[in-house]
């Protein structure tokens, strides 16, 4: 590994994240295409949204139809009571008027009968109607000569004159019942009756009366009538508004009612406040059911995912098992064929360096840096076949930090030769359940590394600790000659930066940590330099 600079990160050696299955694609799409995904399930629980919505939708209509019924069967009732009490009303008027034509038209004649034997006097006639409980009595003779009593109470004299024929007269303003009658021999008497109990009784007998008396009934705003200013359809069937009055939703019945038409307002707020009831309950379930559609969606999305991306994950296992396999029988077939020619090659010019006489220095260090070719030859197929092969980890307790120590003594003389500063403290000294020789050729090969990225000195720092059920063997040097974007090709076969490199060493302790259910852990915590971890699943170890 050649100095460069990229920024720290961290590369693992296993598999990235999974792109989202697309319909039609091999791999977990066959499998999971008759399967619930999370965007039906979203698509329920809005189909279970627009139910509600629908089941809201018809309470409100319901609830409208039931308030309209309602308001229609008491404006019908109403309208009856108010046509009742205007045939009551007239029935007492022409009650009232009957008695008073009688009473008033008998008193006259007999006020006749007195004033032809004597003609009364105007203190006899004043002392005559206080004693009948007149209002007053005018006297008319045929001279047109008037005598009344008491002063002031008589009407205007021409629109008395006017009645005549002995008919009855009321004055409202006054209470005021009276009477003309003519007499035979000439003139006329007219005699009033007033009484403030009979206006009360007209009065609370009156329309205006009713309705005011209905309008300060509960739940009913106002009942009046009103000129006929638009048509009412449907006869019978009253007209319901939607309306405002003072500051307040009513519902308004109109229905005919003679010439005008007869106005309901009933107070509306409880079927508004029912109507926004259904809709509160409505947006609470809404949100109820949204949220529980969104956190059963997200955790079958976590789950589809995680099941695609581990079908995935298995498919490129099996797909580097095959290439593993192919690559295997390649090299085998390769070795087999190269290593015995090399094999004799390499003995011929050994021959030929030992027995060939006369020959000259140049032809010497030819056959000098054949033999290195063949020997460089020889160890790649053999680096190719050790990678190639299976790897079946035979599993005993050994402990890390000899098989470390051990490497590191082997590469003293490199380390001094090269001027490389190694610090190593090992904060775990116990055992795992590993292959010896299998972690004995990945400490090699990192350590090798290392030594070949600093070919004009630097350092090596080691660190062997115990993390959560794993062991961590952390390396760091210099020498990075990767750029941050390119750190992940290191672990792939055959990549490297070095001349007479293979690119296998780094694929290789990936391949065995992956054997021992570990992972190994590229990263960059400063510009040209290297981070690995090598870990190591305890599995029960101490």
């Amino acid at each position: 590994m050649a100095a460069g600079g990229i920024e720290p990160m961290a590369v693992q050696s296993k598999p990235e994240k999974p792109e989202t299955a697309e319909p039609g694609k091999q791999g977990l799409w066959p499998f999971l295409r008759f399967a619930p995904t999370w965007q039906a399930n979203l698509l329920v629980f809005g189909c279970l949204i627009g139910v509600v919505l629908a089941l809201v939708y018809w309470q409100i209509r319901s609830s409208e139809e039931t308030f309209v019924r309602h308001v229609r069967n008491h404006a019908r009732l109403l309208a009856s009571v108010i046509r009742l009490q205007a045939n009551t009303a007239v029935m007492s008027k022409n009650a009232i008027e009957a008695v008073m034509q009688t009473f008033l038209g008998n008193t006259a004649r007999f006020v006749d009968y007195l004033d032809t034997i004597a003609p009364f006097t105007s203190d006899e006639l004043s002392a005559f109607a206080k004693e009948s409980g007149l209002a007053g009595i005018a006297i008319a003779a045929a001279d047109n000569q008037i005598i009344q009593s008491p002063g002031a109470w008589l009407p205007d004299q021409t629109a008395l004159q006017q009645q005549g024929q002995g008919s009855l007269s009321y004055k409202p303003e006054r209470a005021l019942y009276y009477i003309t009658l003519p007499r035979p021999e000439g003139g006329w008497i007219l005699i009033g009756f007033q009484s403030d109990r009979v206006k009360r009784l007209r009065r609370e007998l009156s329309l205006d009366t009713l309705m005011k008396t209905l309008s300060a009934m509960p739940e009913i705003e106002y009942v009046r009538m009103a000129p006929a200013d638009k048509d009412v359809e449907g006869k019978g069937h009253p007209v319901i508004d939607f309306t405002h009055y003072k500051d307040r939703q009513i519902a308004e019945a109109r229905m005919p009612a003679g010439d005008k038409h007869l106005l309901l307002g009933l107070d509306a707020n409880l079927y508004f406040n029912r109507v926004n009831q259904l809709w509160a309950q409505f947006f609470v379930m809404a949100g109820i059911l949204a949220l529980i559609g969104m956190v059963l969606s997200w955790g079958l999305y976590r789950y589809q995912a995680a099941y695609l991306q581990q079908i995935r994950r298995f498919e490129r296992e099996l797909a580097k098992e095959m290439e593993d396999a192919a690559l295997g029988r390649a090299t085998a077939s390769i070795a087999h064929e190269l290593r015995n020619p090399l094999n004799a090659i390499s003995m011929g010019l050994q021959r030929l360096n030992k027995e060939a006489g006369g020959l000259t220095r140049a032809q010497t260090e030819l056959i000098d840096s054949l033999l290195v070719s063949v020997d460089r030859s020889n160890k790649l197929i053999q680096d190719l076949k050790q990678f190639a092969g299976p790897i079946t980890p035979t599993r005993e307790a050994l402990s890390p930090d000899a098989v470390m120590a051990s490497q590191i003594t082997l590469y003293e003389d490199d380390f001094k030769k090269r001027g490389i500063a190694v610090d190593y403290k090992p904060a775990f000294t116990g055992t795992v359940m590993a292959d010896p020789d299998l972690f004995a050729i990945a400490f090699e090969n990192l350590l090798k590394n290392a030594v070949e990225a600093q070919p004009h000195g630097g350092y090596i720092k080691i660190r062997l600790d115990r993390e959560p059920d794993t062991v961590v063997m952390t390396m760091e040097n210099a020498g990075l000659a990767f750029d941050k974007d390119e750190l992940p090709k290191m672990l792939v076969p055959y990549v490297t930066t070095k001349t007479h490199g293979s690119g296998l060493g780094l694929a290789m302790v990936d391949r065995i940590a992956r054997a021992h259910g570990g992972s190994l852990e590229l990263g960059s915590p400063r510009q040209g330099e290297i981070k690995i971890r090598l870990i190591i699943p305890l599995q029960g170890n101490i």
